[in-house]
């Protein structure tokens, strides 16, 4: 998607993609580039997005990208730190702190300390 996809691009995109490319050819040496870059895209467009929601104020928006990119990508930081705040935003504290929980055991699975919750 070339330039700032609109919000509605951006749902179409959070709802329509379904994780990394042809993972039935994942040790074919021609899938891996491609795989790899068009998931990174799709990484870069909803980090894109969410950012704008927080910014905006457009919380439900952000939230449903954020909560489809996390089920697409379960080790994206970014957007599991993103999906807290806007969570704490909306006024799903309870939601907020399950899902910091979550980050925070993959940070640490990762042996990475998590940013503190006050701090997200």
């Amino acid at each position: 998607m070339p330039g700032d996809p609109t919000p509605e691009a951006s749902i179409v995109l959070a709802t329509e993609y379904r994780g990394r490319f042809a993972l039935d050819f994942a040790y074919e040496e021609w899938s891996a580039p491609y795989r790899d870059a068009l998931h990174a895209s799709y990484l870069r467009v909803v980090e894109h997005a969410i950012r704008q929601d927080l910014d905006s104020g457009h919380f439900v928006r952000g939230t449903f990208i954020a909560e489809r990119a996390a089920e697409v990508d379960p080790d994206a930081e970014e957007i599991q730190v993103a999906l807290v705040r806007l969570y704490r935003h909306s006024g799903a504290h309870a939601a907020a702190a399950e899902q910091y929980g979550h980050y925070a055991r993959s940070m640490r699975d990762l042996g990475v300390e998590p940013v503190a919750l006050v701090d997200v």
